[in-house]
């Protein structure tokens, strides 16, 4: 799975909001993540909106393969970043506001929701989210985009951990690591040059001395 904070921004199946992939909407594209993602070229570093004559991968024959996972934690950034999964083409989303948890009635500020059949249903976490998705699973209303073997993935424990790139944590540092990978690039570029440069005048030399 990809890195954390380099997420739907840098795939070639993106264009901004969409995964032409899968159909469906994001809204926090550097913090969505799933198996199909294909960089573009250069590794994931170059957004799909840096390059203006950008078009999507041709779908066709590409197997889509698991969920979509939003990036979140389940407590504090130091306990580490983890997938969360998507319900079938539905975003788990954060709101500032206070709402009712359908888990356990609580009343939380910020709550996690997800618009599902037209309704958004709050929780006052990842954990009771999860919880609400896997009763939607198990009743047959919607499908489990990660069953594997029988088992059905339902608790945070199943979900792995994500080291996220420091340098993506803000979009003025995303900005700052895009230039510094300009720099590498063209540095990597005088250097190959400067290489030619020198073999071309030592093959000169060798030229002149003996004819």
């Amino acid at each position: 799975m990809p890195n954390g904070g380099f997420g739907c921004a840098y795939c070639k199946f993106y264009s901004p909001g969409k995964c032409n992939l899968r159909g469906a909407t994001i809204s926090s594209d550097h913090w969505t993540v799933c198996a199909n993602i294909t960089f573009m070229e250069g590794g994931p570093t170059r957004r799909v909106v840096d390059f203006l004559d950008h078009k999507p991968l041709d779908i066709s024959g590409v197997e889509v393969k698991g969920s979509i996972y939003t990036i979140g934690t389940f407590g504090s950034a130091s306990e580490g970043y983890v997938q969360i999964p998507w319900l079938e083409n539905q975003e788990i989303m954060l709101n500032e506001s206070a709402f009712l948890c359908s888990v356990c009635s609580e009343i939380r500020r910020p709550t996690k929701y997800i618009n599902w059949k037209g309704v958004d249903v709050h929780f006052c976490s990842f954990d009771h989210y999860l919880v609400w998705r896997s009763e939607r699973i198990l009743s047959g209303e919607a499908v489990d985009e990660d069953f594997k073997g029988g088992n059905h993935f339902s608790r945070k424990e199943h979900f792995s951990s994500l080291e996220v790139i420091d340098e993506n944590t803000s979009s003025e540092q995303r900005e700052r690591a895009l230039r510094r990978d300009f720099w590498r690039r063209a540095f990597r570029g005088l250097r190959n040059f400067a290489f030619l440069l020198v073999t071309a005048l030592i093959f000169t030399m060798i030229l002149n001395h003996f004819f």
